[in-house]
């Protein structure tokens, strides 16, 4: 799969190939980012947000059904209606607005409204419930098409993940972005600073999920982030917390709670940097890393620990897969070299065995055991990310050859070198 992005950030017509094990490597502030934020806003709009749309828009519904609820009591004695009290019944056991689509329940209101008797209700009082109810059969009578939610959702991600402006720095103000499958182009659109235009999408496509990580800070603020719901349409709006941090808590409080508040689990993918386990304490409501010897609580161990230990929860929660996008944004941030080498070996490992992997990486270390562990693998991309002459980033396939990256990542210290030498 190819993805073609001009215009957003600093990046200016770019292509990058995401395949099995795609890496970015270059300077700062030269869109490496941007590209993994990008990919997660586009699967995250096809995949989860849709779900949340719908939670969203039957959540909003139920709250118009209720006020309809308190409306009729208070012009219709209810307890001589039980048809009528059944309908707007809240148990479970009873009929519910989650299991019943809104115009069968408005159809079916109303029917009882209009058979009310002059007896019960006045005429006004009942033609004043039927508008209220005709209203609401209206405003939820055509259903979303599936491109509009798509579209709808993926202005929302784009907005958090890109709170001060989607960007586009380059083009005049306007961004494009393809995505291409082979000899398909499954989606195209343009955006601006007032949302997605000339949206084209021809279906699926091809991830069930992507899962982008920047850091392993989660863990130790993991307690205050699970308290966000995933569909806090306030919090993504104005930007007080990027979606992928809301995505990841959610995940890791899905592997929390899949597997036994994480009491089994061994990270023993990284057994010659950790000798522990993670586990979740229920009493504190966070992670402790648990030895032979001590106990500690997550904000004080090792932020090299919490890196490993937060992919391995990933995997055990079966978020790496050939269905899934992993986005890591400089994982070896907080690595030892050491360290870094074992991290890059699991990653080839997670490739070999169907992963879908997207990189980006400022270590020369992790560069080499990259290349290195990847060399008997298919679908492994090398990018270089550098600004031209007009300052626009441009992303250039090495073709398997890291040299040209090695030369960036070592200028500076050459420079170092010649200055301190003067």
């Amino acid at each position: 799969m190819k993805l073609n992005i001009d215009g957003i950030g600093k990046i200016f017509q770019s292509s990058i190939d995401i395949d099995g094990l795609t890496i970015i490597s270059g300077e700062n502030d030269t869109g490496k980012s941007t590209v993994g934020k990008v990919l997660f806003s586009i699967i995250q709009a096809f995949t989860t947000f849709p779900y949340i749309f719908e939670k969203q828009t039957r959540e909003k519904f139920q709250r118009e059904f209720e006020r309809l609820y308190y409306e009729i009591r208070r012009l219709v004695d209810i307890t001589d209606n039980s048809e009528i009290r059944n309908l707007f019944s809240f148990s479970r056991g009873a009929v519910g607005v989650s299991d019943v689509p809104p115009h069968v329940l408005l159809n079916i209101l109303k029917k009882q409204i209009e058979s009310l008797s002059g007896d019960n209700i006045e005429q006004f009082s009942r033609q004043k419930l039927i508008n209220s109810i005709e209203r609401l059969r209206v405003e939820n009578a055509s259903p979303d098409k599936e491109d509009k939610i798509i579209r709808h959702s993926l202005n929302k991600v784009l907005a958090s993940e890109f709170p001060a402006d989607v960007v586009c720095k380059t083009t005049d103000g306007v961004a494009k972005i393809e995505l291409i499958d082979g000899a398909s182009r499954v989606l195209d659109f343009t955006v601006d600073k007032g949302g997605i235009k000339d949206f084209t999408s021809s279906g699926p496509l091809g991830f069930k999920n992507v899962t982008l990580v920047d850091g392993p800070s989660i863990l130790q603020y993991y307690p205050a982030i699970s308290e966000f719901d995933s569909v806090g349409e306030k919090r993504l709006r104005r930007g007080a917390l990027p979606f992928h941090v809301v995505d990841l808590a959610g995940k890791i409080q899905g592997v929390k709670r899949n597997i036994d508040l994480l009491g089994e689990i061994s990270i023993n993918r990284f057994p010659g940097a950790i000798s522990g386990d993670l586990r979740y304490d229920e009493k504190s409501h966070g992670f402790i890393y648990e030895t032979d010897k001590y106990s500690i609580q997550s904000n004080n161990v090792a932020s090299g620990i919490k890196a490993l230990a937060l992919v391995d929860l990933l995997i055990i929660g079966e978020y790496v897969n050939a269905e899934s996008l992993l986005v890591l944004d400089e994982p070896e941030t907080n690595l030892h070299p050491s360290w870094q080498v074992q991290y890059a070996k699991v990653i080839c490992d997670l490739v070999r065995g169907g992963a879908k992997i997207l990189l980006n990486t400022h270590s020369p270390y992790m560069l080499e055991a990259l290349k290195g562990y990847s060399a008997q693998i298919d679908g492994v991309n090398f990018y270089v990310s550098k600004l031209n002459e007009k300052g626009y980033a441009e992303f250039h396939n090495t073709n398997g050859d890291i040299t040209p990256i090695l030369e960036v990542l070592s200028q500076p210290l050459i420079d170092l070198v010649n200055e301190l030498s003067e």
